[in-house]
Parts: C-alpha cells; structure tokens; sequence
C-alpha cells in the first residue's frame, strides 16, 4: 500500500516536472514508460530553424534514481532544399560597383560617389592617340588652308592696288564727268604712229572681262617733260583725236571743252562711248552737223563702220546719212547699216553735253549717270 502510493507521488512529480518544459528531465519514471516516451519523441518530428539548426537533449533517467539519466537525441533536422542555378545572369548595376568600392577601399558612399562623378566629367575629355593625332592634322590643314587664302587674297589686294596707283595719276581721278567702275591708261606720245591707238582702242572691244552693264574707262596720258622730268598728264581732246587721226571741223573743236570721256559700255559685247562737255552749244550743233558726212569712218574701226553708200527701196546706190530719232525722249541723231542695227549716234541731252555712243543701250544708261553726278 505504501509502495502504490510512493508510485503515486512519484508519478505526479513526474508530470509537474514535465509540464515545465521540453528542456526539463524526466525524473522517476519506470524503464517501460521511459521507452515509450523516447519511442514518441523520435517519431514525432520537433520544429527546426532555417538560420541555426537547433537539438533538442532530452535526458531521461536509464532507473528510477535521479542520478541516473540519459540524453535523447534530437530528431534529426530535414535538409533544406537547395535552389538550382538560374540561367538568367544577374544584372551588373552600379550599385554593385559602389558596394564593392566601399568594401575593398574601406571609404564612405559620399566619397565613392564623389569620385565616379569626376570620373565622368573627365572620361569624355580623354582622346585615344589615335583621334588626338587625327584632331592635329585636321586643325593643321584647316590653319594651312586659311593662311593661304589669307596670303592670296592680300597678294591681289596688294597687286590691285599697285596696278591702280600706277594707272591712276593724282591729278586723273579728279574731274571724272561719268562714273566708272574700272579705268585703264593708255600712253600717247607725239612719236606715235597716226592711228595706232585708234586700233589698239579696237582690239580692247574683243575684252569680255566687264561685269554686265558696267562702264570701263579708257584714259589716254600725254608725257611731257618738265625741267628734265618726265610727267604724265591726261591728254586733251584735240590730242586724244590727234592720236587717234579723228579729224574733227576746227569750229567743232573750239565749240567743246578740253576734257572729255572715252569709254567701253558692257552689253552683249564692249560698246564705245565718248562724252565731252560743250563749250558753245550753237557751234557744236553746227559742227557735228558737219561731221557727219565722215564720223563714221573717222571712227571706224573703234566703232562700227559703214559704207559711204546704200541701197535705196528702188535698188538705186544713194548716200548713206544719218536720221533724226527719239531716244528716251531725247533727239538723237543716228546712222544705221543696211539691216537698220544704228552703228553711231551722238545726241545733246542738255546744251552743255554731248554723246557719242554706238549701242542703244548705252544712251540711257549714260544719262542715267549724267544725272546722278548732277552734270545734267
């Protein structure tokens, strides 16, 4: 009876003691009822942790003594699965760098940063030998290319120039009646055979060289010497028809002013034209009224020669002569070829001007800048 009751106790203690926990031992139990609870506990699976892989000791007295137990032994953990590798690579992201960076270097993120962002203002700065040489040679050619236009353009800068101030003596680019975008001085002397000039003044008309429309001057310079020097002065226009061998009526020469102009209008080709200022009005009508039975062949071949003679309607030979015509509002006198093209004409626009010219074109144009410069 005593014994069924020290069971009894111990039994009690026992289940108190194991209500405790898991991780206190089991005292005072027979060996049947020990087997039994070891057999359960290695069946039943106890919880296991992913991180730390934990075991559960259960001791458990191998007698009814408390000195005596026995440790249980965990269940055993089931293994953790493992995952298989991916094809998909994994993206190489510059926070990798800057992890790494910081880790290997031992620097803070500010100043990781700090120096990927100089790298980047620096990197684009940098050439290959490659492209720094290519870069000198193209800016070397560029340089030699400019320095030789540069040259050029200041070698005829420089030769215009020369050839102006030696074509253009002080005293000639005064008292210019008509305006010219070009001038060109031709030498007379009184040596001078008669009527060289007029064909050296004839082979200028084969010059297409003139911008359209523009007016190129010719001035004529009679040497002279002074005091044992050698000048150079514009020729008046009683020696400019001398060099010629124009043979103008005496009245006519005295009736025009010394100075004059001769020049080469650009149309379809290189047209003659003279402008001279008049004297006396009166005394030049009447002697180019004079003239006219022999200006053209005066002039000729400077201008464009005719016969002395035509055909009349009847087929009969009769004296060519000149006509009166409008031109621009102005009278003009005029001597036609057989096609009925003028070949020369002179007009006064104002009784203190007279042109020659040969193309209509010319006509208007002159007038034009007569007005201009105020002569009319």
């Amino acid at each position: 009876m005593e014994n069924d009751e020290k069971i009894t106790t111990e039994a009690e203690t026992g289940a108190e003691d194991k209500t405790a926990g898991n991780d206190i031992p089991i005292k005072q139990l027979d060996t049947g009822i020990q087997t039994d609870i070891s057999g359960i506990l290695k069946s039943v699976p106890l919880p296991v942790q992913n991180t730390d892989r934990l075991s559960l000791d259960i001791q458990v007295p191998k007698s009814i003594s408390e000195t005596q137990t026995e440790t249980i032994p965990a269940a055993p953990a089931e293994p953790v699965p493992q995952e298989e590798p991916s094809s998909v690579t994994a993206l190489h992201t510059l926070k990798d760098d800057m992890q790494n960076v910081v880790r290997r270097q031992k620097i803070s993120l500010v100043r990781a940063v700090a120096i990927e962002q100089d790298k980047r203002r620096v990197a684009p700065e940098v050439l290959t030998p490659v492209e720094s040489t290519r870069n000198r040679h193209r800016f070397t050619i560029i340089f030699i290319s400019l320095l030789l236009i540069i040259l050029s353009m200041g070698a005829l800068f420089g030769v215009a120039y020369v050839v102006q101030n030696r074509a253009l003596p002080p005293q000639v680019s005064e008292g210019n009646i008509v305006f010219s975008e070009r001038s060109i001085v031709v030498q007379i002397t009184s040596s001078q055979q008669s009527g060289a000039l007029k064909y050296a003044l004839a082979q200028a008309r084969t010059d297409s060289s003139d911008a359209q429309g523009s007016i190129t001057r010719i001035i004529p310079l009679s040497a002279s010497t002074t005091a044992g020097q050698s000048n150079a002065t514009p020729a008046t226009l009683s020696e400019f028809f001398t060099a010629l061998g124009v043979q103008p009526p005496d009245g006519l020469l005295r009736s025009l002013d010394s100075s004059f102009f001769f020049g080469y209008h650009m149309t379809d080709h290189r047209a003659p034209v003279i402008v001279i200022p008049v004297v006396s009005y009166d005394n030049a009508v009447a002697g180019m009224l004079a003239w006219e039975s022999h200006i053209d062949q005066d002039f000729s071949p400077i201008f464009m020669g005719v016969s002395a003679t035509k055909l009349s309607a009847d087929g009969i030979p009769v004296d060519r002569t000149f006509q009166d015509v409008v031109m621009h509002n102005y009278d003009v006198r005029v001597i036609e070829d057989d096609t009925g093209n003028p070949v020369l004409y002179y007009s006064f626009p104002s009784p203190t001007m007279l042109v020659i010219a040969e193309n209509p074109y010319t006509f208007p144009e002159i007038i034009n800048r007569l007005q201009a410069q105020r002569e009319l």
